[in-house]
This record gives C-alpha cells, structure tokens and sequence, in this order.
C-alpha cells in the first residue's frame, strides 16, 4: 500500500504529490523478477493517481471506483470517470466497482 503525500495551497486544497512512499508493514515483498500490477482507488485527485501510475510503469493496473457511490450521489461517480479519464483509457487499465461502505466486499474485487 502506498501513500501520497500532498501539497496544500491557500485554499487548503490538496494538489500535486511530493512524495510517494509505502506505508509501513502494508508494503507487501517486491520482487524484480515478477511484474507489476497496480491496485488504485480513483476519485477526485486525477493528479496523484496518475504520478503513481507513472513511477511505477505497471504492466497491469487495477482501479477501484466507488459505484454504487456513496448516498447515491451519481455526480460523484460521473466526477471520477471523468477527472481520471485519462488513465482509464490506457490499455492495460481494467476498472472495477467496489462498493463505497463494505471494506469486506473489496477483497472480493
């Protein structure tokens, strides 16, 4: 599991990525002689997703998407599609809907 740290503008909103690091003991074993397959939750910050995407160059990527989204709000689903556009139209990215309030069902995912 790994965690972006933010940068805060003015206006207390997160933008941009300082720094990308693992969180300690969610960070699993690596290994260089397998390949990479990235696991993301997708939601309003396209940026962060994306550097992470990008510095770890994955054969495979797996994005999670809160649908049905939380209290029904549909905006958010269509808000997450379309700032991560870009990333979901790579080849090798593979969306899948999780649920928004059943950490247990993910696993499922």
């Amino acid at each position: 599991m790994l965690h972006t740290t933010q940068t805060y503008l003015p206006t207390k909103l997160t933008k941009g990525v300082a720094q990308i690091t693992t969180i300690p003991n969610f960070f699993g074993s690596i290994s260089l002689d397998k390949q990479t397959v990235l696991v993301l939750f997708l939601g309003f910050e396209p940026e962060r997703a994306l550097a992470v995407w990008k510095h770890f160059n994955p054969v495979k990527t797996i994005t999670l998407i809160t649908n049905p989204p939380r209290y029904g709000n549909l905006n958010y689903l269509r808000y997450a599609e379309k700032n991560n556009s870009y990333l979901l139209s790579q080849p090798s990215v593979e969306v899948r809907n999780v649920p928004a309030d059943n950490p247990y069902a993910v696993r499922k995912v």
